[in-house]
């Protein structure tokens, strides 16, 4: 009877997901998200997390689409500077 309440008890509490695990629930995309975002990782984490649908997927969109502008602004700084750096190498004589 004990071991039947413990487990009724143990079942009603959800366990946390973390890393990067296998699935495509939304405990399991939001653990991967969560892997990337502490490892600097904002693309990996935002393609994780635009994978969410319904109600999931609608809480986070103010925060995905903050997130698209700054890989934006982060791959066109990224392009800027290769070109600047390019144009600033000293040509050679032949």
């Amino acid at each position: 009877m004990l071991a039947h309440v413990a487990s009724h008890v143990l079942s009603t509490f959800a366990f946390r997901r973390q890393g990067l695990v296998s699935g495509d629930d939304a405990l399991s995309i939001l653990a991967r998200a969560e892997y990337h975002l502490n490892e600097k990782d904002l693309d990996s984490a935002t393609r994780e997390l635009n994978q969410l649908k319904g109600a999931a997927k609608a809480l986070l969109k103010d925060w995905l689409e903050a997130a698209r502008r700054r890989l934006e602004v982060q791959q066109a700084l990224e392009v800027r500077y290769l070109f600047l750096s390019d144009s600033m190498k000293m040509p050679t004589t032949e």
